[in-house]
């Protein structure tokens, strides 16, 4: 165990502050969660399952398609999320098919 790994275990067990390691990967972004993407500040990872008995195909329009688009395809029971923030927009159709650009679009739930 290295230096710093014994440093942060033994300040974890004695409930302190954990030294900063400056080989550590940056931390995550501070994410704001429980809004929906058309409220300024909204970003997170928005969560899709397909619950259905077939495939379904999603589209995220990145600030609602002028930054392009994210395109997957969940099987039934499927899930995955995906990172989101204001200004995005989904559509959905069954099958797997590219969901076409005039296919109606909503706001996303960041949870």
């Amino acid at each position: 165990m290295s230096e710093v790994e014994m440093a942060v275990e033994m300040a974890a067990e004695n409930g302190e502050a954990i030294p900063f390691d400056p080989a550590a990967p940056p931390l995550p972004r501070i994410m704001n969660t429980h809004c929906w993407t058309n409220q300024a500040g909204c970003q997170g990872i928005a969560q899709y399952k397909n619950t259905g008995a077939q495939a379904a195909s999603y589209t995220v329009w990145r600030d609602n398609g002028r930054l392009g688009r994210s395109n997957f395809v969940l099987q039934p029971g499927q899930g995955q999320g995906i990172d989101v923030q204001t200004g995005d927009t989904q559509s959905a159709v069954w099958g797997s098919v590219v969901v076409p650009d005039d296919a109606p679009r909503s706001y996303i739930w960041v949870a």
